[in-house]
């Protein structure tokens, strides 16, 4: 019978080292399986965030390209006098530029009130 107590024991320590083995290499796998995992899902909400940022970039640009347009139309009078007061060199015509002057001026204050301009239900005191 003592040779089966030590077959016994041969195979109990070959079967536990290979059990070792099996626990390393079966922890080693999972490690890895998980790192592709996270890995992967980091790259997934970076690319998201990346995306995001891109299409709020565009928005951004677009309503600031169409501010610049509302901007331009509203500052046209004051353009306009700037030119024509600019535009003559001699004195004789000073009265005219005057008059263009208050043209233009007229023009953008109506252009500002009517931008800024307060809704009828509001009633200044």
């Amino acid at each position: 019978m003592d040779w089966l107590t030590q077959a016994f024991a041969q195979y109990s320590i070959v079967w536990l080292a290979l059990s070792a083995v099996v626990g390393l290499l079966a922890g080693a796998v999972s490690s890895w399986i998980t790192y592709q995992f996270k890995k992967k899902e980091i790259a997934d909400t970076v690319a998201a965030e990346i995306e995001k940022e891109r299409k709020y970039q565009a928005i951004h640009q677009q309503k600031e390209k169409e501010a610049d347009e509302t901007f331009k139309h509203h500052l046209e009078p004051l353009r306009a006098l700037l030119e024509n007061v600019s535009s003559k060199d001699d004195d004789s015509c000073r009265w005219k530029r005057l008059g263009e002057m208050r043209e233009a001026l007229d023009k953008l204050k109506a252009q500002c009130q009517q931008v800024l301009k307060l809704p009828q239900e509001v009633k200044l005191s």
